[in-house]
């Protein structure tokens, strides 16, 4: 009878212990595990504060719990959480595993927002943010945050996958970013990042870097960050350099960069086929850029050549910013929004190239002194669009451009005695004017049908009439690749 007794205080005292200690380790936090407001969705998950040792049911009660303080760690638990995270403090949030540690937007608003410093985010499957823009709907929104980590994870369908907005000397370390509506990873007005081993595919547009100044610029991104299984190549301060034929860059940034030869290349799906950015006295030519948001694109670039180039598909064909003195000969651009842009951009050739089916064929927006002649301008459904831009010129002084839509504005236009030039100017708008529109050897519907089903290389020359015209060695006036 005493053994029975002493048996049973003996294992009251051990059930006791054990309670004890696992309320030592796991004590509910302010915000208790049973009692979330989070729904029903979050109870059965664990978050846990390593410092504190307290566990919650949600990424937020834990990050908004006054016991978290900047430098703790947070460990988070395999399962599917059903939130939107503010990241406010300086803080390290680990998921278990990012096959099976999911933060799930449920297709409203960013699923991760970070506005803090030092901040480590690692190992989720981030998805289903909103739609909206704007605001920017994203998987991860860096916000005005420097020092931060942003590594192994998986984001997924979103409106834009992680967008580095503002902000500067964060490390990104194997992501992976897919199936997004606009963008996978996006660097905006952000430098001095460093970028390894991301890969972004199947995104509208995979990758891209924006900004004004050179600080915006300054990363490191090496070719182990690919887009569609294809290397990003982003060059700075290189010199005297040959790019061709190389099938294996995904898209192109010159930075800081002289005399670099381009060929040969097929750039798709990003923020920029091909961009520079200070660079000079160089040739891009023989390159397919479409599907992009700027096919190619020169930023306070000056002296360089982009010719017999094909632009398809991008919002804009081939754009020109802040940068003179640039030769833009001999492309084809098409189905694009704006075929070619020139934004603050003064004293450029725009000469020989096709522009067709884009909504504008040309704008112009604070842009002076450029001289466009020799081009084609096919349907685009605006010909030109000028924005506070002055003296540009659309003529040589004895022939200009041919406009597909001249004899359906002019019907009793005629030619000017067999010179291939029509007696009535192309009025543009109140300052502006083609006073020489060339006549094309082929109708223009002609034009269009080659335009469109030409399978092989065509030339469409206009007519040439006038002894006194200088042109370039091998010109044609309308060249379709």
């Amino acid at each position: 009878m005493v053994a029975i007794i002493l048996a049973e205080k003996t294992c009251s005292f051990l059930l006791f212990l054990m309670i004890g200690t696992l309320t030592l380790y796991f004590p509910l936090g302010s915000s208790q595990l049973v009692e979330s407001n989070a729904g029903e969705k979050n109870l059965t998950l664990g978050v846990y504060n390593l410092n504190t040792s307290l566990a919650y049911a949600t990424i937020q009660e834990v990050i908004d719990a006054p016991e978290t303080l900047n430098g703790h760690i947070i460990n988070v638990s395999q399962g599917v959480y059903f939130e939107h995270v503010t990241i406010n403090k300086s803080l390290t949030i680990r998921g278990e595993d990012p096959k099976t540690t999911i933060i799930d937007g449920e297709g409203v608003g960013t699923v991760i927002h970070i506005n803090a410093d030092d901040v480590s985010v690692s190992g989720f499957t981030i998805n289903n943010s909103g739609q909206s823009s704007p605001p920017l709907d994203c998987g991860i929104f860096l916000d005005y945050s420097s020092k931060c980590n942003l590594s192994q994870n998986v984001v997924t369908n979103c409106r834009y996958g992680i967008y580095v907005f503002h902000s500067f000397g964060n490390v990104l370390i194997e992501n992976n970013v897919s199936d997004c509506y606009e963008d996978g990873i996006w660097l905006y007005h952000s430098g001095n990042n460093s970028l390894r081993g991301n890969k972004a595919s199947n995104n509208r547009y995979n990758f891209g870097v924006f900004g004004a100044d050179f600080q915006d610029f300054d990363n490191v991104i090496d070719i182990s960050n690919t887009v569609d299984e294809k290397p990003i190549h982003y060059l700075i301060g290189v010199r005297n350099m040959i790019l061709n034929d190389n099938p294996n860059i995904g898209c192109l940034y010159l930075i800081n960069s002289d005399n670099v030869t381009v060929t040969d290349l097929n750039l798709t799906k990003n923020g920029h086929g091909l961009f520079c950015w200070n660079t000079t006295d160089s040739q891009i030519e023989n390159i397919t850029s479409s599907e992009n948001n700027y096919g190619i694109y020169l930023q306070s670039s000056d002296g360089n050549t982009v010719g017999h180039n094909f632009c398809g598909k991008n919002w804009v064909g081939i754009g020109l910013e802040d940068s003179k003195r640039n030769i833009i000969s001999g492309n084809t651009i098409s189905d694009s929004e704006k075929g070619v842009s020139l934004y603050k951009a003064d004293s450029n050739n725009v000469t020989e190239n096709t522009l067709a089916n884009n909504l504008y064929g040309i704008r112009l927006f604070a842009s002076s002194f450029n001289r466009i002649f020799y081009n084609n301008m096919i349907e685009n459904t605006q010909q030109v669009d000028l924005i506070s831009s002055y003296q540009n010129y659309w003529d040589n002084g004895a022939e200009g451009n041919f406009w597909s839509d001249y004899q359906k504005i002019y019907p009793n236009a005629s030619e000017i005695d067999s010179s291939g030039v029509w007696d009535t100017p192309y009025i543009i708008d109140e300052n502006n004017q083609d006073s020489y529109p060339l006549i094309p050897e082929l109708q223009p519907s002609f034009i269009l049908i080659f335009f469109i089903f030409a399978s092989i290389p065509t030339i469409l020359t206009v007519r040439r009439r006038s002894e006194n015209r200088i042109l370039p060695k091998n010109h044609c006036c309308m060249r379709i690749d």
